[in-house]
């Protein structure tokens, strides 16, 4: 593995760069992370690929500081969107123009996520990875909205998959119930780049608890 120079606590590594750097503005906050990665995966990177020479690379949107090496070291690379495929929007990906299919409040959302937070991110993503294969970690069911640009592809559809996992044990039986009583199952997953703190558990609680639905959580 590489050390990039952080936590596995997002939140944590951002009020250390406020601190350290004086910073407040959001998209600065994400700029000087991003630089720091630059300066200490780069020469880590070079070395794992002159031992073991990496052929291609699956990269997270987040990680635009690897996509940025990847380039410099002439190694091809497409990327992995680990959120709905609307993301692809925000992340000004190649084919997503037109915005006309949103909602007033997804436009307002992208345009203020966008200019206050990732801004420069998403600048990277449209001159690194702006037409490279994006991988979305979704279904199509679930989105429904316009079709994704031609070198986008969702890869979450367990559904489609010829080799998934059964679900076992007491997890298939709380599916099982959740069939019998004809109750949709919410899964909610937090993932592994920002601990929660009590107020957004609360929050998440509070709008799930007591509906006409089952509630999957999985916490990191």
């Amino acid at each position: 593995s590489v050390d990039d120079g952080m936590t596995d606590n997002v939140s944590f590594d951002l009020k250390n760069i406020e601190e350290k750097y004086g910073l407040k503005a959001p998209r600065s906050l994400v700029w000087q992370m991003i630089r720091i990665w630059e300066d200490v995966i780069g020469a880590p990177l070079q070395e794992l690929h002159a031992t073991d020479p990496i052929d291609y690379a699956l990269v997270d949107y987040f990680c635009v500081a690897w996509m940025k090496q990847l380039t410099n070291m002439g190694i091809d690379y497409c990327v992995n969107l680990s959120t709905p495929g609307a993301m692809l929007w925000l992340c000004r990906v190649e084919g997503t123009e037109d915005w006309s299919w949103m909602t007033m409040g997804n436009r307002l959302e992208f345009f203020i996520l966008h200019h206050a937070v990732f801004f420069h991110m998403n600048q990277l993503h449209r001159t690194l990875a702006g037409s490279k294969p994006w991988l979305v970690d979704s279904f199509p069911e679930a989105d429904g909205f316009v079709a994704l640009p031609a070198h986008c592809r969702y890869c979450g559809s367990m559904a489609d998959a010829p080799n998934s996992l059964a679900l076992e044990d007491k997890f298939a039986a709380f599916f099982l119930r959740a069939a019998n009583a004809a109750r949709p199952v919410i899964c909610v997953s937090l993932g592994s780049m920002i601990k929660p703190d009590k107020v957004i558990v609360n929050a998440l609680y509070h709008g799930l608890v007591g509906g006409p639905w089952f509630v999957a959580w999985s916490l990191w």
